[in-house]
């Protein structure tokens, strides 16, 4: 079959009337003195005789312009750029075109049949990270929150099947530690195609429109053709973190400046050269260890988790805890592809993670968060044993609030602030620390109350 050509067309019948012109299909025939002059292409059949018109009959083939559009299925309906769409039929290729900058595809003229489409998608798989792996889960527990093509997105494991299997096999390919789902990378929501054009219609046409997804991304968060979100930003160091002997672990937390309620973490951490991640924890010794996925690829470490009971993270809580082993060269950086998400699946945007810093032989200090809200937590770092006091004051230098700690060696505690003795106002709060050799330092720190 040719696409316009006249093989495997439908013919229907036309009788051509007497004088004048008639076009029948893309055929002129016009008479002249009795005679027949047939343009554009030869005809048999029929009878022509001096002065008298017999009737003649001549097939129309039933064609339509096939066009179409093929868009990704986000919410700004991205177009496609560069994609070749195959119309196919059973084995044969008939044709082939390539997606414009619009996202469109024109077939030319096509007979009426029954097609396949196919697609050679350039585009990468994008899109997919523990926040998909929540709308999973939860359209598992409360049944049909996924429709249309976003649910058949869901089926990652071509089981015809949607539950926790699926939302687990996002998140291990989120770390990398699955390479493809078994249903493959691209989904389309067109795969067949019925042409039945009319009767005596010339010059009719079919739009085709067309939506893609990457499997697993089922709310729609990739955008094709956007630059790739590259790069690596540094984890903001706040408070200190002290490690015993050399060859020995020692546990390091990375906490959420803003806060927040959480349902799903995607962390892609770049580890410094010497260290060694020995296991990843949720923080505050949460007990999420069947949904919490970790892997490690060359130094970049990716964290995974989603569930259906999320957490409120504090402003500067804990949001995940790692114990590692060996002394940092450098600061920890997280990647553009980490995210964040509250137990509706929805992302938030703009969030900043802190990681104390490894504790140099000195005092340190740091009030968490601040400013404070109803509670806040000194963070102390000391270089060995000791007492450490607190002396906290108003603007106006009035006593608000004293204590202290005794230690009995370098390392890394927390003091509860009291919090119902302060309104809202600015205070001064001094930590001194006394050796054991009369060596004595002292840090200063000023904390805001909203």
């Amino acid at each position: 079959m040719l696409l316009g050509g006249l093989q495997g067309a439908q013919a229907q019948w036309a009788t051509v009337s007497a004088g004048g012109t008639d076009t029948v299909g893309g055929v002129t025939i016009s008479s002249s003195l009795g005679e027949w002059d047939v343009q554009t292409m030869d005809y048999s059949g029929g009878q022509i005789q001096w002065g008298v018109q017999q009737p003649y009959r001549m097939p129309l083939w039933l064609q339509t312009r096939l066009t179409g559009s093929l868009l990704y299925g986000n919410a700004a309906a991205t177009p496609l750029v560069g994609t070749a769409v195959q119309l196919r039929q059973g084995a044969q290729l008939l044709a082939s075109a390539l997606t414009n900058a619009g996202g469109q595809f024109d077939f030319g003229m096509v007979d009426t049949g029954q097609y396949q489409l196919t697609y050679q998608n350039p585009t990468p798989w994008r899109g997919v990270n523990s926040t998909d792996a929540l709308e999973v889960l939860r359209h598992f527990a409360n049944g049909n929150l996924l429709q249309g093509l976003y649910r058949q997105a869901a089926d990652v494991n071509a089981r015809n099947l949607i539950n926790a299997l699926e939302a687990q096999s996002i998140a291990r390919r989120t770390i990398r530690l699955l390479n493809q789902f078994p249903a493959g990378d691209w989904l389309y929501s067109r795969s067949g195609l019925s042409i039945a054009a009319q009767a005596n219609a010339q010059n009719t046409a079919m739009v085709v429109p067309i939506t893609a997804l990457c499997y697993g991304d089922v709310n729609g968060s990739y955008t094709p053709g956007a630059p790739l979100r590259t790069g690596w930003m540094p984890v903001e160091p706040r408070g200190v973190v002290s490690a015993g002997e050399a060859d020995e672990a020692y546990e390091w937390p990375i906490h959420w400046v803003e806060g927040g309620n959480v349902g799903a973490i995607t962390l892609e951490l770049q580890v410094p050269q010497g260290l060694e991640v020995e296991r990843v924890m949720a923080g505050q010794s949460r007990d999420v260890s069947e949904s919490l996925y970790y892997h490690q690829t060359g130094d970049v470490l990716r964290v995974a988790w989603y569930g259906l009971d999320p957490w409120e993270v504090e402003p500067g809580g804990e949001l995940i805890r790692l114990k590692v082993r060996g002394e940092p060269a450098a600061p920890w950086h997280y990647g553009a592809e980490s995210e964040l998400a509250d137990g509706w699946a929805q992302p938030i945007s703009g969030f900043r993670l802190s990681m104390p810093q490894r504790a140099g032989g000195g005092l340190e200090a740091l009030v968490l968060p601040n400013p404070m809200g109803e509670r806040g937590r000194l963070w102390c770092s000391v270089p060995g044993k000791g007492e450490v006091s607190y002396r906290l004051s108003d603007a106006f230098g009035r006593l608000v609030w004293t204590g202290a700690t005794e230690v009995q060696r370098a390392s890394v505690f927390e003091v509860e602030l009291p919090a119902e003795r302060m309104g809202q106002a600015a205070y001064q709060l001094q930590v001194v620390w006394q050796g054991g050799t009369g060596k004595q330092e002292y840090r200063t720190v000023r904390i805001v109350k909203n």
